[in-house]
């Protein structure tokens, strides 16, 4: 297990064997995570088959100021040659590198926990997410669901909903997609690379009013075949 903490991003713990998150307390002291659903990179081959990969410690930097950037690299100890790096500062960075072992699929998750399921008393949402106007998307809760342009300036996320998007950056320059979820008495924001164009959110369907977590898994729209190193990310933090 690798801990990393940043004065002004938190408290983060990192399973080094699977190189999935465990844990992440916000510099507020809140857990930001769904601990029972697995939050980081997801590998996958061609046919959409699990690639089991294992993971040991590359590289170990900064740490000891809660000030200072900070980061652990993780390697791939397999047949398919990756690294893995989580950093601090100035958000939480989890970048994956593939060099070897292509065509794959890649998916990035983040379940985030919003302050319905917390004990704070200023916890009862709104959970709302902003960043979506204009990409197209499907709901999967209808029964034929079809692709349609998301025209809400924010979509309002209530228990159960459940969307696929295929979106694409904002101009020539934009290489990420970035969103803002506000769960009530707080917000996170959330930053994905355009290499996992397709984004599937979903909430939780057992919760009242306001969904006690939202689940985002960005991943890639077909398989990576390249001759090229092929580098992606998944970036967040919370206001508190």
């Amino acid at each position: 297990m690798a801990q990393l903490n940043h004065k002004d991003i938190g408290e983060l713990h990192l399973d080094v064997q699977s190189a999935t998150l465990c844990s992440w307390e916000s510099h507020g002291g809140y857990h930001r995570l769904r601990n029972d659903q697995v939050s980081g990179f997801s590998i996958t081959d061609a046919a959409e088959q699990d690639c089991p990969t294992s993971w040991r410690v590359a590289d170990v930097q900064g740490g000891t100021d809660p000030a200072a950037p900070c980061s652990v690299t993780l390697e791939s100890t397999g047949d398919r040659t990756a690294k893995m790096t989580l950093s601090l500062f100035p958000f939480a960075r989890m970048e994956l590198e593939v060099s070897e072992g292509l065509p794959l699929q890649v998916s990035a998750t983040l379940s985030l926990a919003t302050g319905t399921a917390s004990s704070r008393p200023d916890s009862e949402g709104p959970v709302r997410i902003a960043g979506l106007t204009g990409q197209q998307f499907m709901d999967m809760s209808e029964p034929d669901p079809e692709m349609v342009a998301d025209d809400a300036n924010q979509l309002n996320c209530r228990p159960g909903t459940t969307r696929e998007y295929h979106w694409e950056p904002r101009g020539t320059k934009k290489q990420d997609l970035t969103l803002n979820l506000d769960d009530g008495p707080d917000t996170m924001l959330v930053r994905a690379h355009c290499s996992l164009p397709k984004l599937v959110l979903d909430c939780a369907s057992d919760s009242n009013r306001w969904p006690e977590w939202v689940r985002l898994t960005f991943a890639t729209s077909e398989p990576v075949n390249t001759t090229e190193p092929w580098t992606s990310y998944l970036e967040f933090k919370s206001r508190y």
